[in-house]
């Protein structure tokens, strides 16, 4: 639960989710909802949304973005 949470406050633009919608959302308090994840749950989202990007690039029949 840890990364959509994660998602729904760093990933979702041009407004992400408010704390008060995620609390409702999950049964969590707002503070509860604002400390859940932290900065390396946001790195491991964020890896996991670039290996998602690459493996539908590749089934697409698209060439791989390098990673240098």
């Amino acid at each position: 639960m840890i990364l959509p949470v994660a998602y729904m406050r760093e990933k979702v633009k041009p407004r992400p989710y408010t704390l008060q919608q995620i609390a409702n959302a999950t049964g969590m308090s707002i503070s509860g909802t604002r400390t859940f994840y932290d900065d390396s749950d946001v790195e491991l989202l964020e890896e996991r949304i670039a290996e998602a990007r690459r493996v539908l690039s590749i089934d697409r029949g698209e060439s791989p973005a390098r990673t240098e």
